[in-house]
């Protein structure tokens, strides 16, 4: 089975002008062209460079989100009798 560009693009979650990027760097296999306009990529060979991205990938620890904008205030601490100015 072969896939389109538009079919690679979105197994590997990138954008179809991308192909060409990873094609010029030589990371991603070169196609089959079955005529001057058209190529396909054997989807075997797809799979195989997606399992080896994927085993290649370092894990890096999620940082937690930080905060936008300005820090808060802390409360102001009001004496339990006297009344809510709301």
């Amino acid at each position: 089975m072969y896939l389109t560009r538009k079919e690679v693009a979105a197994k590997l979650g990138i954008s179809p002008a991308t192909i060409y990027n990873l094609m010029r760097s030589g990371e991603l296999p070169q196609p089959v062209r079955w005529s001057r306009t058209v190529l396909r990529w054997p989807l075997r060979e797809i799979e195989e460079y997606e399992q080896k991205a994927l085993d290649s990938r370092k894990i890096v620890p999620r940082q937690p989100p930080k905060p936008i904008g300005r820090p808060r205030r802390r409360p102001i601490e009001r004496e339990p009798d006297q009344p809510d100015d709301h």
